[in-house]
Parts: C-alpha cells; structure tokens; sequence
C-alpha cells in the first residue's frame, strides 16, 4: 500500500474517533458539577486542606476515545489526616456517604481494591474514586494501594505527550479495541489506556508500536522508558514472571 494511501487512512480513523470539541466541552462540564457538589458533600467531613479533588483518567489526558468517555474523578486523601492503615474503613465511609448526599444523581457501588461510586450523570458514567495522596521518600513511592499513583501517572504523560503523540494514542487504543484485547480488566486481560500511552511515549507513533512489537518475546522484553534498570537483562531478572516488562516510569518497582 503507498504512503498516501495509509496516511489517507489514518487522517479518516483519526477524525472518527477524535472526540469533538463539544463533547469534551461537555464531559468538563460534568465534571464540574459533580466537582462542586463532592466539594459541597465533604465540607463537614474533613478540612478541605485534607481532600483534593481532581480529573483522572484518558479524558484528563487528552486520550479518550470518542462516544466511549466515562469520567475519573478522584478523591486524594492527604496521609496526614488519616490512618493509612485503616483506608478501608475510611474508604467505604466515604463512598456511604457520597452515595447518600447525591441520592438525587442514579448510582452504584463497584469494588476493585476497595469500593467506589459509580454515578449515572445523563448517560455519561463519573467514577467516584477515594485515594490516599502518594508520597515520594529517597526517590521511591509510598503507595498504599494501586490507585494512589494515577495522578503521577496523569502528570506524567501530559509532561511526555504532545498533542499529535495523544492522536498517536487514539489511534493505537482503536487498534487493539479492534483486536478486543484493550482493557486491563479481567474478562479483557488486555492492554490499559495507561500502557497505550507509555507504548507511544517509548515508540513514538502508532505505526512504530506495530513495527516495535514486532520484536517482542515473552519473557525476554523489558521496555524501560526511564532506564531505571540500565540493560534489559537486569530488568527481566527483577520482572522474571511477566510476559512483556514496561516499567511503570513514576515507580521502577512496578
């Protein structure tokens, strides 16, 4: 197939699976509200020092694919106001209480490591995520469960990705959805919105990634975007159990 054509191509996958500017318009609005009201509903809770709220996730980054944004909002408990030991507890208060104060807005609960809120916001799902604040000491991360890191994970790709290399992002997520194998998820086991960005960061366009893929072995590839390891033998000696290594940038022992 000629350049052209494949450069035709992907300018056409590209402008039906960018979301619009009023669609992200719109999903900022939601997020908005449902910033404001948490605001509201947490003000007897903690100090607002104690709590920051803030946008994770693809639509923070610029990543989304669209018509398919649900929206990531994270609650970021400091570890100064609370038991770290104790965020379960704290965490299934939290969502309780949520829950009740915006009764008026459909929602649920949904678990991973620890509950949170799904609202039904006019057919767009807002994830309602509790998190403890990660801490940096002598250079490595404190995290006490594995979502305390998204916002370093959030940080990260907006410092490394341009907005042509989040265009490189969409296309590889329609790629492997395509496949059906994008989605960390269990019934998935698949590939996260996180490891697409990281993919693109290390390769630098979608096309590279296919042609870098190429030379992926289980079991003998470690890519290191950081070069926290400094050779792929170390690399894969520390990750000896995992199929394809990348190192989570922000937390090498990951």
């Amino acid at each position: 197939m000629a350049e052209g054509s494949v450069d035709e191509i992907v300018r056409e996958v590209l402008r039906s699976i960018t979301p619009s500017r009023e669609e992200v318009e719109d999903l900022l609005r939601r997020y908005h509200i449902v910033a404001t009201r948490l605001r509201s509903c947490l003000r007897d809770y903690l100090p607002s020092s104690c709590i920051d709220i803030s946008l994770q996730g693809s639509v923070a980054k610029g990543t989304n694919l669209r018509g398919e944004s649900d929206l990531d909002v994270f609650v970021l408990f400091s570890r100064q106001c609370v038991d770290p030991e104790r965020y379960r507890e704290l965490f299934k208060d939290f969502v309780e209480r949520v829950r009740e104060c915006l009764s008026d807005i459909p929602s649920y609960m949904e678990y991973a490591e620890h509950p949170y809120l799904v609202l039904l916001l006019d057919g767009v799902e807002v994830n309602i995520v509790p998190a403890l604040k990660p801490m940096i000491r002598g250079g490595a991360i404190e995290a006490t469960t594995a979502v305390d890191r998204t916002p370093l994970h959030t940080e990260y790709v907006l410092r490394k990705l341009s907005p042509s290399k989040r265009r490189e992002v969409l296309l590889l997520k329609s790629f492997l959805k395509g496949l059906g194998i994008y989605g960390a998820e269990l019934k998935i086991k698949g590939f996260s919105g996180y490891l697409a960005e990281l993919l693109v960061i290390h390769y630098g366009t979608f096309i590279d990634v296919l042609k870098g893929s190429l030379s992926w072995k289980p079991y003998r590839t470690c890519i290191d975007i950081e070069g926290f390891y400094g050779s792929e033998h170390r690399c894969l000696e520390v990750f000896r159990d995992s199929p394809l290594v990348v190192v989570d940038p922000v937390d090498p022992c990951r």
